[in-house]
């Protein structure tokens, strides 16, 4: 029953588990390894997935998207057990922990493999800065048509890509400049979509944070829960991290 369960949860990078402690009721390297390899899968875009099975060919390394989206778990996973070494965690079990919790959180699966409060596998208890990193991969999420939520790595491409284009349009005015991902030209309309969706997901992240935290709740607590829930990633930050609840976290208001 529980492997049926996480298998479907895995699939749909929904994080749902049999057990309070989630992953870390097992602490099993096995089943760790087992559980990355699915939630990447999950997070990436399943019209991908679907050609692979139509032609039979592996084609995801030519999508723009796909490589960034390696890229950005690569890079954050990296950075974090540098970070966590750096802290005092032994190489091991920092790789081991930074690889979980980028993954998870980065495809919003929202597992957790800490075997209790303030264990290794609590990121809540690591330092500022790897939890800064989680917080990014607690927005952006996985790739479009995937089932992962936040923002997606597509829009975040295309954001920065726009960005670059209006910092360079400053010293060419006249210039005709293009927003593009890998060989392909995005349609101006497609950008300003995405622009405004990425500027009413950041007004609702400060606009809930306020809120939440106008309730009783301290900042840390009401912002990591207040992208969570936009998300749908699961856990949070502070007082709602993977060994807490939402129901302990916050009061009933919030």
């Amino acid at each position: 029953f529980d492997a049926v369960a996480h298998a479907l949860s895995t699939a749909s990078t929904g994080g749902f588990s049999t057990r309070d402690a989630s992953i870390g009721h097992w602490d099993s390297l096995s089943i760790e390894v087992v559980m990355v390899v699915a939630m990447l899968i999950g997070g990436v875009n399943f019209a991908l997935h679907g050609r692979l099975v139509w032609t039979r060919r592996f084609t995801h390394h030519r999508d723009p998207e796909f490589r960034g989206y390696l890229a950005m778990v690569g890079a954050g996973t990296l950075l974090v057990t540098l970070l966590l070494v750096d802290d005092g965690m032994g190489m091991g079990r920092a790789l081991r922990n930074a690889v979980f919790s980028v993954v998870a959180l980065g495809t919003s699966s929202g597992f957790g493999n800490a075997t209790g409060e303030g264990r290794s596998g609590d990121f809540t208890s690591w330092g500022p800065g790897p939890q800064m990193i989680l917080l990014l991969f607690l927005v952006f999420g996985g790739c479009t048509g995937s089932t992962s939520g936040g923002v997606k790595v597509m829009r975040l491409r295309v954001g920065i890509s726009h960005a670059y284009r209006t910092l360079r349009s400053f010293r060419r005015p006249r210039a005709v400049l293009l927003v593009r991902q890998g060989r392909t030209t995005v349609p101006d309309h497609l950008v300003e979509r995405i622009a405004g969706f990425m500027v009413v997901y950041g007004l609702l992240v400060v606009g809930g944070t306020m809120v939440v935290a106008a309730l009783g709740t301290d900042l840390v607590t009401a912002m990591g829960g207040v992208i969570g829930s936009l998300g749908n990633m699961g856990p949070g930050l502070g007082e709602a991290g993977p060994t807490a609840s939402y129901a302990d976290a916050y009061s009933t208001p919030a």
